[in-house]
């Protein structure tokens, strides 16, 4: 029988910043598995590039026409 442990250290229950810890308890071997930036997290300390335009922006696309 294998022995494997899964322990999650972020990302449950939540869209991106998944990581785990993949452990085989018999071999003595980790795999720490990370999936990138967690989107909640990340609104804390980041401002977005781009701002959605306004309805303005519905003009815009008229007057190009």
């Amino acid at each position: 029988m294998v022995a494997v442990r899964l322990t999650f250290y972020d990302g449950v229950g939540t869209i991106g910043g998944n990581k785990i810890l993949l452990e085989d308890l018999e071999q003595a071997t980790n795999v720490f598995l990370d999936f990138g930036t967690s989107f909640g997290k990340r609104g804390l300390y980041f401002e977005e590039y781009l701002k959605p335009r306004s309805v303005a922006g519905l003009l815009d696309l008229l007057e190009m026409e």
